[in-house]
């Protein structure tokens, strides 16, 4: 709703007559095709011209934070790094670093996470926590979810956990179904099953109730068949996490590819694999895709 409103203020007044100002309805329609994970829309608003002027406005940094996030989505991590180093260089400078207006170091710890540079993440992240009020209970969520990626298991559950229960009645479902996600994630793999399916179901109604298109999670896909946990050396000796990385690396995705899919970090798909390498007696990818290539889905 928000990208149409912003797509029709530029049909009642062109881009170029706005000055500055072009800013806030640009940022708009650019976050909201990139939640839609419409590239070709977001790039068309990417394309329009704006003047130097903006960046000299506290506009020009919501335009930032919204190419920002772009980029982070179209893995172009340095960009998306720019972007947000620019937007913290220019709150200090200008005495208006407000996470609730401007959540810079959520979004750089995201993209840090992607890097698996977890030390940084957690530290951008936990001095945006520091820094917002506890009345922005959105925003501290948002940021709770990029600490809960840099810690153990256990704390990653208790921190998501408490992100749901900050945001569990507002109106952003887009960010309660990727918090829902990982939760559930972290659930199985705590072995909760049945309350980590629930979970997951919940976070998938929320997302196709908010219109986007976008995966959440590795429960969005289709799941691989269950294997013959009986036979040695087989699928049924993994655990579900360790099963779902094996089947990804043997689908030829890479480590990083995995990690950015599960939102996890690449040291944990690493550790997954590892373990799976071991169960089912194997060294390499070429020998896992072997051992699995009954159970992977048909192309076609």
């Amino acid at each position: 709703m928000a990208g149409k409103f912003a797509a029709g203020a530029f049909e009642l007044l062109p881009a170029e007559s706005w000055g500055v100002l072009a800013g806030f309805p640009l940022a708009t329609a650019i976050t909201a095709a990139t939640l839609a994970e419409d590239r070709e829309k977001a790039g068309h608003y990417l394309r329009v011209p704006v003047p130097d002027a903006l960046f000299q406005t506290p506009v020009g940094l919501l335009y930032l934070l919204a190419c920002g996030r772009f980029q982070y989505e179209a893995g172009n991590h340095r960009e998306a790094l720019d972007c947000f180093d620019t937007i913290g260089r220019l709150t200090a400078a200008w005495e208006m670093d407000l996470p609730s207006l401007l959540p810079w170091r959520t979004a750089s710890a995201r993209v840090y996470l992607r890097l698996d540079q977890v030390e940084r993440a957690r530290l951008l992240a936990t001095e945006e926590i520091r820094r917002c009020p506890p009345s922005d209970r959105r925003t501290l969520a948002s940021a709770l979810r990029a600490l809960a990626a840099t810690q153990d298991i256990d704390e990653r559950a208790q921190s998501l956990a408490q992100a749901v229960a900050m945001i569990e009645f507002g109106d952003d479902h887009a960010e309660l179904a990727a918090t829902l996600t990982e939760l559930g994630w972290a659930q199985h793999t705590l072995g909760e099953d049945k309350v980590a399916q629930r979970t997951l179901r919940k976070a998938d109604r929320l997302m196709k109730q908010s219109g986007s298109g976008r995966a959440i999670g590795i429960m969005s896909d289709t799941e691989p068949p269950e294997p013959n946990s009986s036979a040695p050396g087989s699928l049924g000796e993994l655990s579900h996490a360790e099963r779902r990385v094996a089947m990804l690396a043997a689908n030829g995705h890479s480590n990083r590819d995995i990690a950015n899919k599960l939102f996890v970090t690449v040291s944990t798909v690493e550790q997954h694999l590892t373990r799976a390498y071991r169960k089912l007696n194997v060294r390499r990818r070429s020998e896992l895709v072997r051992e699995l290539r009954p159970s992977l889905p048909r192309s076609g």
